[in-house]
């Protein structure tokens, strides 16, 4: 079925401006929720035979799958260096003139 071009209405130059404004908020709102969809559902921890699994969940339907253990805890020490090649002179920031 075809229409003849005299049967519509041509949109004004605000109306065509606010339909481009709108399908690019919409082609961006699109990307935004295709790159949250390829997001974990959610991750947790799981402990079997005293070490930690990370499991992340990739649809709410699943019951999660390992991706490894936890890794152990190293400190890290936030004092300036020791030994031979630690200076005593304070940071050049803290010299006075």
């Amino acid at each position: 079925m075809s229409y003849p071009k005299s049967d519509f209405t041509l949109f004004s130059s605000d109306s065509q401006r606010v339909s481009a404004n709108l399908e690019q908020i919409y082609t961006a709102w699109l990307d935004a929720r295709r790159q949250l969809d390829a997001l974990p559902v959610s991750m947790y921890w799981a402990t079997k035979d005293n070490t930690d699994y990370l499991h992340i969940k990739n649809t709410s339907a699943e019951n999660g799958t390992s991706i490894g253990p936890r890794k152990p805890y190293q400190a890290v020490s936030r004092d300036p260096p020791t030994g031979s090649a630690a200076s005593t002179d304070p940071p050049p920031h803290a010299r006075h003139p």
